[in-house]
Order: structure tokens, then sequence, then C-alpha cells
């Protein structure tokens, strides 16, 4: 299988086709977890998490969760011990729109004080 490279914004995307297939997994690893979380920041990983995709949100005028339905994309992320799972899938269709909102995830994080708060509580 030879493997073809997209480029979303900035972000060099590589991926393999495979035509029998019609929905796509794309998915963001990032080492990072409770085991690497010193005693008085536990918690922080899970935080970055939620800030991470509030800040995509924030990045697209608030209207993320609209688009992603209008293109039928799930968008989800989840917390390990060992690292922070991101995670778009859906018809092969919406691909290149499903990369550029995944790149966003290396935006530097621009939330308002008060969406920050809010997420702490």
């Amino acid at each position: 299988m030879q493997g073809t490279r997209y480029t979303a914004g900035n972000i060099p995307v590589h991926f393999y086709k495979n035509p029998a297939q019609h929905g796509f997994f794309l998915a963001l690893y990032v080492r990072s977890g409770s085991m690497y979380e010193g005693e008085g920041e536990c918690g922080i990983t899970h935080f970055f998490e939620h800030a991470a995709i509030r800040n995509v949100n924030h990045s697209m005028g608030g209207a993320l969760y609209p688009h992603l339905d209008s293109l039928g994309l799930e968008f989800n992320a989840s917390t390990y011990s060992e690292m922070v799972q991101f995670y778009l899938s859906g018809n092969s269709g919406a691909f290149a729109p499903a990369a550029e909102i995944l790149a966003r995830l290396f935006l530097p994080i621009t939330l308002p004080g008060e969406e920050l708060v809010r997420e702490r509580a």
C-alpha cells in the first residue's frame, strides 16, 4: 500500500487509502498524562485536553460543532495515563476538512480567561 501526503495548514498528514473502506479515523497522540505529571500537577493533562478542544472551537469563531454536524464528523479526545488521544472520524469525503480541524490543535491556546476558569471548575 502506497502512502499519501496531505498538508493541513503547515502540518503534513500521511495516510494510506483503503478502497474497501468508505470512512476514516484520523488521530493525534500526545505523549502526556498522569505518569508525566508532578505532585502539584494532577489533572493538568485532562485540563489540557478540554482546553485544546475549546481552543479549536474558539479559533473557528464558535462554529466547530455546527461545522462537524454539517460534515457528519465525530471529534473527541481521551486522556490516558501515558497519552492524550484526539481523533476525528467520518465519511472519506470529509477527510480534508477533518485534517484541517485536527491541525488546529497545534495553534497557540488563546482562550479568554473566563473560558479557562469555566473549564477549571
